[in-house]
């Protein structure tokens, strides 16, 4: 059936930035100045001014953002928190080609069934996020604020054929999708989404779950810490006085 659309958040509070490959013109410049947007070609002559446009790509190819290729349209407007942005619409399956294999990478770990799982958890949370972050004018974010999103560039064959094959396959609980949150490191136990986010629980999200994680360059670390601002924060939650001595357990 149809693809939904899903709105990725590229730039924001930018003031200038360069796109290739648009309908309009092969290169303009895009700049912000006093809440409005002008678009300008390779001679800095004025093509366009107003609040925001909507820029499709010659038949056939790609738009290039600052460097970087992307599927579908870019719009380019000031949200309604007054704020210069940079979205990239696209079907969500195309989407989901420049996240996969971000988050996993297909080159170092080539097994299928665990790419087909990451591929299910990709495509939920970004279904469980269409329309959340609407106020500001886009769903998702391109980075770890959301799910890591690089566009054509970091598209991989084994990750883009796992994706085809599991098209439209999402988690679900009573209907809905799931916030599939997932990791990288995860310390080898998972947490309550409770206890993490001090929100309500999600019924499915309880943790308790092993998940040895040593492969994970994230499995240890070491982390240096003023005892002052070990005191100063005990004093302001707490007030403890004097802090002698820590020790670990």
């Amino acid at each position: 059936g149809d693809c939904p659309t899903i709105r990725v958040l590229i730039k924001e509070n930018f003031q200038s930035a360069i796109l290739e490959g648009s309908n309009l013109i092969s290169s303009l410049t895009i700049e912000v100045k006093e809440g409005e947007i002008g678009l300008f070609d390779p001679d800095k002559k004025l093509l366009r001014s107003g609040s925001g446009f909507t820029l499709k790509n010659l038949i056939g190819g790609h738009l290039k953002l600052d460097g970087e290729l992307y599927r579908g349209t870019v719009e380019v407007f000031i949200n309604p928190l007054q704020q210069p942005v940079i979205v990239n619409e696209l079907c969500l399956e195309e989407y989901l080609r420049g996240v996969v294999p971000n988050e996993l990478n297909p080159i170092l770990f080539p097994q299928t069934e665990a790419i087909k799982a990451q591929t299910v958890a990709a495509r939920t949370f970004a279904f469980s996020h269409l329309r959340q972050n609407a106020k500001r004018g886009f769903d998702v974010y391109m980075d770890e604020r959301s799910q890591v999103y690089k566009g054509v560039q970091s598209e991989k064959p084994l990750s883009n054929r796992v994706i085809q094959d599991t098209r439209g396959l999402v988690a679900t609980y009573r209907e809905d999708p799931i916030v599939a949150f997932y990791s990288s490191t995860c310390g080898g136990l998972t947490e309550n989404y409770k206890a993490i986010f001090q929100k309500p629980a999600i019924p499915y999200l309880q943790g308790g779950v092993k998940c040895p994680d040593r492969s994970s360059p994230y499995h240890s670390w070491n982390e240096h810490i003023q005892i002052a601002k070990v005191q100063s924060r005990l004093e302001k939650w707490a007030g403890v006085g004097r802090l002698k001595k820590i020790v670990s357990l």
